[in-house]
């Protein structure tokens, strides 16, 4: 029999998992919709982010572009948003994933799986697959998966779009003034990578 704390343990991840969940929007405007996926880097509402404004989601949305469901939270890897997401209905799924991944040094390849298992589970026809930002601790590592998403996004027709270019050094290290703690945007920097984001929905599925 399991102990009344590791019931209560499950209870407490259970009830998060199902509260990450963004609810859908209603776009009656006729207004794009957009589904999120991601870690802390996206998740733009505390407790799962505690600062929402290092979230590029912030300024990914406004009048002609909503935020349509999708799920995010602080830490999460591709093994808890393919255990977390469900089938969503909007216009555009948007995934930024694999910063924690990089940090734990989960294998590449079972990487790509749980991504492509994502997005099947998610349902949406059109995809977005953004290149996740640099990583101070570990900038080799955060190269080499971004070189992987442009590959899969290529090999299987899927957009890709890197929102964190011109905040990127030569090194893949943040640019002076970009992160304060070498892994989650500034709000500056989640803010260019939000438009970066948003110019390229409006303007490929507006």
């Amino acid at each position: 029999m399991r102990s009344p704390v590791a019931l209560t343990l499950a209870a407490a991840t259970l009830a998060a998992l199902a509260c990450c969940a963004y609810p859908a929007a209603t776009a009656d405007d006729g207004s794009l919709t957009f589904a999120a996926v991601g870690d802390s880097i996206t998740a733009w509402d505390p407790p799962y982010n505690s600062d929402p404004l290092n979230s590029w989601i912030t300024t990914a949305v406004g009048d002609d572009l909503q935020l349509g469901g999708g799920w995010a939270l602080s830490g999460a890897r591709l093994e808890l948003m393919l255990a977390s997401v469900k089938p969503t209905d909007a216009d555009v799924l948007v995934v930024m994933a694999g910063t924690n991944d990089v940090r734990h040094t989960t294998p590449v390849e079972d990487r790509l799986a749980r991504l492509a298992a994502v997005i099947e589970m998610i349902g949406i026809d059109e995809v977005v697959i953004a290149a996740i930002p640099p990583l101070d601790s570990d900038p080799v590592g955060a190269r080499v998966w971004n070189d992987a998403l442009s590959a899969y996004a290529t090999a299987h027709g899927i957009t890709h779009i890197d929102p964190w270019r011109t905040l990127r050094s030569l090194d893949n290290s943040w640019v002076e003034g970009a992160s304060a703690d070498g892994t989650h945007p500034s709000h500056s920097a989640a803010a260019a990578a939000g438009m970066a984001i948003r110019n390229e929905l409006v303007t490929r599925f507006g």
